[in-house]
């Protein structure tokens, strides 16, 4: 019997097997689930039996017409609502991604351009020693930066 019993632990369940293959549509369950069960934990009177969402297609007046139980619309609603946002999450994803891709190209042009123009060749300016401190100072100074002492001309 243990035999068994470690077999089955063995065994993949079919909803480990569909979130595997199929994310998107188990994310989606999952969101409708959730939204169900808030919306009748919000339920004012005790929900004690089952209540079936119906989904059929009637014969009124010589035309067919979809009808649902009041929960199949609440199902559908939330369906709708549940695909939509999961749409939009993609979307909203795609497009951060491909801007940052293209901002990304457009800094990298523009590093390059710069690059390409920029001037790198090293200016050498003459500098003055002070004669009291030995501080080189900048040759345009008539005084050390340093110590103040009067630099040669």
């Amino acid at each position: 019997m243990n035999d068994d019993k470690s077999a089955n632990e063995d065994e993949v369940t079919f909803e480990q097997w569909f979130m595997v293959h199929f994310p998107v549509e188990t994310y989606i369950a999952k969101q409708i689930q959730s939204k169900l069960n808030g919306i009748f934990n919000m339920f004012p009177t005790r929900l004690d039996k089952i209540y079936p969402i119906d989904f059929r297609v009637e014969e009124k007046n010589g035309t067919l017409n979809f009808t649902t139980s009041e929960v199949g619309v609440a199902f559908l609603g939330i369906l709708g609502k549940s695909i939509v946002e999961s749409i939009s999450a993609n979307i909203e994803k795609n497009i951060a991604s491909n801007l940052e891709k293209e901002m990304e190209e457009h800094a990298k042009e523009a590093v390059k351009s710069h690059l390409s123009k920029a001037d790198y060749s090293v200016k050498l300016q003459d500098f003055k020693r002070c004669p009291e401190c030995k501080l080189d100072n900048d040759y345009k100074n008539k005084f050390c930066g340093e110590c103040g002492a009067k630099l040669e001309e």
